[in-house]
């Protein structure tokens, strides 16, 4: 008889570790469902970014043809600067691009390798473009300080407008940078907290 009511006390058991073991799956996976949205939510941040990115290029193309025609900006100036623009728009929505379904389904080793590269390749990009800025800026001053003194103004002003423009673009430039960086920062530090849980 006691064979019987211990039998039947392991069953229970057994049973009550069975439903316990489903419910803690059961959370495991609504917790990393949930971990995982945010992380989506995270790198949504960085798609903003590449949007703001179009959108500031569109306006420099279209600034750049106000300057043309207004100022007398030479045409291979306007070519070189949409190219130049051009070029920094591609580079950047190519190495920001990350699907939602790899957040959301995929898998977290490689997505998080990924995000290790997109951080690298955004510095290598910033090495990059800073030089090539650097140059288009001086170009500009350039062109803007020759339709300046041709027209009998001071370039004195249009110097100092060029520096603050410089240093501003420069400054928004890098904190675009961090934001992005620090963005990456979370997700990969997320995804190495959920690689331990498993």
């Amino acid at each position: 008889m006691e064979n019987i009511i211990d039998n039947n006390g392991l069953e229970e058991m057994k049973a009550q570790m069975a439903i316990l073991k489903n419910k803690i799956e059961g959370q495991t996976m609504l917790n990393e469902r949930l971990m995982r949205r945010a992380m989506n939510d995270r790198m949504s941040l960085v798609r903003r970014m590449v949007v703001l990115d179009v959108v500031m290029v569109i306006v420099c193309i279209a600034a750049m043809y106000a300057f043309m025609e207004l100022c007398g900006l030479s045409l291979l100036f306007f070519v070189v600067s949409v190219v130049l623009f051009s070029w920094c728009l591609v580079s950047s929505a190519y190495i920001n691009r990350i699907k939602e379904s790899e957040l959301l389904e995929g898998d977290l080793l490689k997505t998080g390798e990924k995000l290790v590269r997109m951080k690298r390749q955004r510095v290598r990009l910033m090495m990059i473009n800073l030089p090539l800025g650097l140059a288009w800026a001086a170009w500009y001053g350039y062109e803007m300080i020759s339709f300046e003194t041709a027209r009998g103004g001071s370039p004195r002003s249009m110097i100092v407008g060029l520096c603050v423009g410089f240093v501003v673009g420069i400054i928004l430039g890098l904190m675009m940078l961090r934001k992005m960086q620090q963005a990456n920062d979370i997700v990969i530090r997320q995804i190495k907290e959920m690689r331990k849980v498993e």
